[in-house]
Order: structure tokens, then sequence, then C-alpha cells
């Protein structure tokens, strides 16, 4: 969902007169009736349903720090539900951290498309993990970069890495590093850069490696602003 918030007025009664809850009810509906559909079409079997979000809430994530425009938990972890009844059992649930970018290769698997000549991208199928084996899931370090300005947050023009449970954000107006250990501290509220400095170094690396690989904008100083 995203501003300005466009909603039957009679929804938004029903919701206290909340457009954001509105919102979410009619989602919510739509969503069924396409589902409906499907279902009606008999292609329920035939079809694979993805639903995710692109980014985290503009406003609390709680218990996430974070929001869209930033790089904490709140601001890039979402939800993603994968329907497909012939290869993913009902009510499953998965925990391994996979991107956006790995949804065109995993479309390309299921439907049999090969990448030719110089064709590459930057994702992996995910199809392994729709069958549950996890184990045969190729992991790999997930980067982000995000070299513009919010004045609304001190954690934007920031790019981040991470790799199994470690994950460094990396911020470009002061250059400092914060290192947290999602798997016991999945809300990112102790830095260990300070005393695990071998493994901030390390993440700092792939990340610069990575960058420079991408060819990825760096923000630089406006010469036409003068700092007061």
């Amino acid at each position: 969902m995203h501003a300005p918030y466009q909603v039957p007025e009679e929804t938004i009664r029903e919701n206290n007169g909340n457009k954001y809850f509105a919102m979410i009810q009619k989602l919510d509906e739509n969503v069924g009736k396409v589902m409906k559909k499907i279902d009606e079409a008999n292609l329920r079997n035939r079809t694979i349903i993805i639903f995710y979000s692109d980014n985290g809430g503009i406003q609390t994530n709680l218990p996430f720090n974070g929001e869209k425009g930033d790089l904490l938990e709140g601001g890039i972890r979402v939800p993603l539900l994968i329907r497909w009844p012939e290869k993913i059992k009902p009510g499953s649930i998965c925990h391994q951290p996979v991107s956006s970018i790995d949804f065109l290769p995993t479309i390309a698997e299921i439907c049999g498309f090969k990448f030719k000549g110089t064709s590459t991208n930057d994702g992996i199928s995910l199809l392994p993990l729709f069958s549950g084996t996890e184990n045969k899931f190729k992991d790999r370090p997930l980067f982000w970069h995000f070299p513009h300005h919010r004045r609304n947050t001190d954690w934007a023009m920031c790019a981040a890495v991470r790799e199994g449970d470690w994950k460094l954000i990396w911020k470009f107006d002061n250059n400092t590093v914060s290192l947290f250990n999602l798997r016991t501290d999945e809300y990112e509220t102790t830095d260990l850069s300070g005393i695990n400095k071998k493994k901030a170094q390390e993440l700092l690396n792939k990340l610069k490696t990575w960058q420079k690989n991408v060819d990825a904008i760096m923000p630089v100083i406006n010469p036409d602003y003068v700092l007061k």
C-alpha cells in the first residue's frame, strides 16, 4: 500500500475513520477475489502466487528497528508468502533469507527458460526451498545500496551486507560501520563492530568489492552547496 490512500468511504467508516486500516481491509478482500477466480478457473495447481512488500513501513515496524528508506531490518525485512499447491506444503515456514532479485531466476527455472549468451541475473532460484530442502540452497551474501539522504532517519545514505547471521551497515556520511548478529539480536540493538573488528572488516571488504563490481553510484559532496 502506498499514499495517497484511496478507499471507499464505507470501508473507512467500518474502520472508525482510519484510512490505513481500511486500505488493509480492501487489499485483503481484493487479493481474495483474485485467488477465488483462479480457483474457479481450475488454475489453482498451475498458478504460483507471490505476495510480498518492496520495503518496510513508512513509520514504526516494531519490534524491529528501522523504517522505509533505511537499511535496518525494519526497512528491508518484509513478508513473503508463496502459494504453489503442487510444490509447496501449505502452512510451511522457511527461515532462509532471500531477496526479490531471486524471483526472476526462480520463475525462469519453473518455465524451463535458459539464459542465453552473456545474459546474467543477480539472484538464484528458490526452487530448493519450495520442497523444504534448504540444505540444497546455495546461500550467498545479500547486499543493499542506498546512497540517498533522508532527513527523518540516521540510517539512510548507507550500504549493507548480510552473510549468514551477520549483518554490517556502512554509513557513508560519517564513514562508520555497525555490526549485528541477527541470530542473537534480530532487533539490532547492540553494535558489535567494536568487539568483533575482524568480522566487521571482512564484511566491509566484501561490500566494497560488490559495489565496485556493480559500479554502484556513491554519494559525493554537492559543490553548489556551502555548509554553514
